[in-house]
Formats: C-alpha cells, sequence, structure tokens
C-alpha cells in the first residue's frame, strides 16, 4: 500500500478513502481509512498530496467530472496511476469501466489539473500522471 509507504517511511500523514467496506475492514496496516465515494467524498481538510490510484478508470464516464472536481478540492499535487489503452493492465480486470488512451485521459484530468508525465525513471511509469492544482 503506498500509503502505508509514504506515512512509514517518510512520516507523510495519511488518509484513505476506499469504496469497498471489506478493503476498509481488511487494513493491516491501520491507517486512517474510510469508507466512501470520491465523486461525493468531501473533506474540510487540504492534503499535499492526493493519491489517485487505480480508482478513476473504475468510474463511469458520466462520474468522472464530478470526481476530478473533489479530487481537485482536497489537495495541491497528484499522482494518478490509470491503465490506459495499449496497457494489459486495462483488460486484466473487469470491473474497468473507462477504456481510454493516454491522450484522453490527459484532455480530461488538464481541465482541473497542470499534468505531466512521471519521470521514466519511476516503476510503472507508463502509467502514471503528476498533477498539480491549476
Amino acid at each position: 500500500n503506498y500509503g502505508y509507504v509514504f506515512n512509514k517511511f517518510y512520516g507523510v500523514k495519511y488518509k484513505g478513502v476506499e469504496l469497498s467496506q471489506f478493503a476498509v475492514n481488511q487494513n493491516p496496516y491501520k491507517l486512517d481509512l474510510i469508507q466512501g465515494n470520491i465523486i461525493n467524498y468531501k473533506d474540510a481538510n487540504k492534503y499535499d498530496l492526493i493519491l489517485c490510484l487505480d480508482i478513476l478508470e473504475h468510474l463511469k464516464e458520466n462520474e468522472l467530472e464530478k470526481a476530478l472536481e473533489n479530487i481537485q478540492y482536497l489537495g495541491n499535487t497528484y499522482l494518478f496511476s490509470i491503465p490506459f489503452i495499449g496497457d494489459p493492465n486495462l483488460e486484466a480486470d473487469s470491473t474497468h469501466q473507462i477504456k481510454q488512451s493516454k491522450e484522453w485521459w490527459i484532455e480530461r484530468l488538464n481541465k482541473y489539473f497542470n499534468i505531466k508525465d512521471a519521470p521514466e525513471t519511476w516503476i510503472f511509469h507508463n502509467q502514471l500522471l503528476i498533477g498539480t492544482k491549476k
């Protein structure tokens, strides 16, 4: 879990929002993890880093804009992990709803964030995008 790594090794305060109550209950690292839906999640706090890992592709296209509005409100810097067309991980999970190209995703994300590619030295860089708040 990325939240665990950031918390344990870098001292970053972590709060996770998870749609599945089962996943919240199976929280082996005892992180601050709550059950919620990013489409309508509200939090008065602002965070330095928002991790959107294996989330957005599970939404329906008509839910994406609301989710991005909520995500933008929560922080300043964002890391998105999204399998794009051509990535075998996209078809490996039957719960993926949005199956689009990297260019399509960048266009959508750029409405809310300044998006750039992750450095090539990062593991899984081919499915990572970095954003800063506009």
